[in-house]
């Protein structure tokens, strides 16, 4: 089912209602080292020294003496290493940038003050004694050395007895570390008893031990060890200097071994009065040297508050005024060619306004407009009102119109404005206008049909293009007319298309379509004249057997003036 709607003015509004039933068309949308054989002490990375511990021979551990072989131990005599000189404290390190007072630092400030804990190693009977002073930065050195005491032996005890036939031994311990040797006792001589004499065959020196030899006049002998004699040490002292600790020195005559001990700290740099070097710039201070008076050594600080400043001349005006904001002045510094610019006060020149009237119009006020020719500044001001439109009658529509005021167009002489009396619209105007009250017809009509138990009517855009033109033939031509129909479709090429002219008949479109027409009056919003329209074809039987039915499931609707 389609319904068509449509207007005209005569004496009334008329209004094309169409319905149809079309088969089959649907629309798709740092550490010490530890002191052991041939083991240097060393001191390192300190800025003292102590003494020099020396090295020693290995422990020996106590033999079993029950042991048949017999063995001369051959015993070391112990040498003390030279412990490298201690490093004193480090010169003052230049400034890298003495233009920065963060970075140096004046030479009398300490950085640091060592506070030494003493650990004291004892002497053995093959070990030098010591004591190591350890700081808590991880400097250390070691003074204080006590030569080893030797061992002190036993007397010989009878191990094993000796016969006819074998050899006995003889043994005898250290009371002090338990250190053990042996001696063979020769086999026994009958009727013989052994007489030793003894001989020192090598001599003891301060670095090795001697050996002592018994013999007996059957040939029998036997050895004993004879303890290191003392060193022959003379000592000399090297003084302290600004960056080096003094120590003495202790060097044997005999062999040439040495140890240091005794330290005093170093006397640290004694600088006398700081000169300026004359480096200051007129931003960044300059610095000053000192030379230390026992040393040659130098030191540089900043010269804190030596900056001399810039030096500008005359002040000379840059001619950049504008009217409200004062111009800049300029001046070089003589000694860097720094400029320096600042704001010359007073020196805004102020607007100069011209004025120019503008009269009033009917859709603008007059005023007068202030502008200033230098900057282009403005403001309004003596405004007047606004004159009234001169408006000219343009177009009139629907005059013949009984049952409506008369529907005129006027536009202003003056301006783009218009005005309406009665009922005008334009024609863009008037199609919406239907177009709504052609929707507000479909929605009453469905509604109708659904408080009745049928189903709503579908909208069959093609088939309401075919109503629109119909409502505007209808405007001249109030009546069903076959041709108009066949216009109407063929305009819009819609329904099925029939080809007779095989018979002698002709070629046409047709949508097999019922149509009902109707009218009403036009003073009334879209929506009431869609209720009246649609309210009419309700209350007329012919007309609403076919568009409230549901065997018309598809609907149009066009309307026109």
């Amino acid at each position: 089912m389609y319904v068509c709607m449509f207007k005209k003015f005569m004496s009334m509004t008329l209004v094309l209602v169409m319905a149809l039933s079309i088969v089959g068309c649907v629309s798709t949308e740092p550490n010490v080292t530890e002191l052991t054989e041939n083991t240097e002490v060393t001191n390192p990375g300190g800025d003292t020294g102590g003494v020099d511990p020396g090295t020693t021979e290995p422990e020996a551990s106590i033999p079993d003496v029950s042991i048949p072989d017999v063995i001369e131990p051959d015993v070391s005599e112990p040498t003390v290493p030279d412990v490298s000189e201690p490093t004193g404290p480090a010169d003052p390190v230049d400034p890298s940038d003495p233009s920065d007072p963060a970075e140096p630092s004046e030479p009398d400030v300490p950085v640091h003050q060592h506070s030494y804990v003493e650990d004291v190693t004892k002497a053995t009977c093959i070990k030098d004694g010591y004591t190591t002073y350890t700081c808590e930065c991880g400097d250390s050195y070691v003074d204080g050395k006590i030569e080893a005491t030797g061992h002190s032996w036993s007397e010989w005890v009878t191990i094993e007895e000796p016969t006819v036939t074998a050899t006995g031994m003889a043994g005898r311990n250290c009371t002090a570390c338990g250190e053990a040797e042996t001696k063979v006792l020769d086999k026994v001589i009958p009727d013989h008893t052994h007489s030793y004499t003894g001989k020192v065959t090598t001599a003891a020196t301060c670095t090795k031990e001697g050996v002592k030899t018994y013999t007996c006049s059957c040939g029998s002998s036997y050895t004993e060890s004879i303890a290191k004699a003392s060193h022959s040490y003379k000592a000399t002292v090297t003084k302290p200097t600004c960056t080096a600790k003094g120590f003495t020195t202790h060097k044997c005559s005999a062999c040439g071994d040495s140890y240091k001990d005794s330290y005093v700290a170093a006397t640290g740099h004694s600088f006398g009065t700081y000169k300026a070097d004359g480096n200051a710039t007129c931003t960044k201070d300059g610095t000053k040297t000192a030379k230390c008076t026992a040393c040659s050594a130098t030191n540089t600080v900043t010269d804190t508050g030596s900056a001399t400043g810039h030096k500008y001349g005359t002040y000379t005006s840059s001619g950049n005024a504008t009217c409200t904001a004062d111009g800049t002045k300029s001046a070089t510094c003589s000694a860097c060619g720094v400029k320096d610019t600042k704001t010359d006060a007073g020196t805004a020149k102020g607007h100069s306004y011209a004025a120019s009237v503008t009269a009033p119009t009917c859709t603008a006020q007059g005023y007068t407009l202030h502008k200033c020719s230098a900057c282009g500044d403005s403001y309004k001001d003596s405004y007047t009102p606004t004159i009234d439109h001169s408006y000219v009658l343009t177009d009139t529509r629907y005059p013949t119109t009984p049952m409506l005021p008369g529907s005129y167009l006027y536009k202003c002489e003056n301006c783009d404005s218009t005005r309406k009396e009665g009922f005008y619209m334009t024609e863009d105007e008037e199609q919406a206008w239907c177009r709504e009250a052609a929707k507000a017809m479909l929605k009453y009509i469905n509604q109708f049909r659904i408080e009745q138990g049928d189903t709503e009517a579908i909208s069959l855009p093609g088939l309401t293009l075919v109503a629109e033109y119909r409502a505007v033939q209808l405007c001249d031509n109030f009546e069903h007319s076959t041709a108009d129909l066949r216009e109407a479709y063929a305009y819009y090429q819609y329904g099925e298309w029939h080809d007779n002219t095989a018979y002698g008949g002709t070629q046409y479109w047709s949508a097999n379509a019922k149509e009902a027409i109707t009218k009403a009056n036009i003073a009334y919003s879209p929506d009431e004249l869609g209720y009246t329209l649609a309210n009419a074809l309700r209350n007329s039987k012919n007309h609403w057997a076919y568009v409230g039915s549901s065997d018309f499931p598809y609907m149009a609707i066009g309307i026109e003036f």
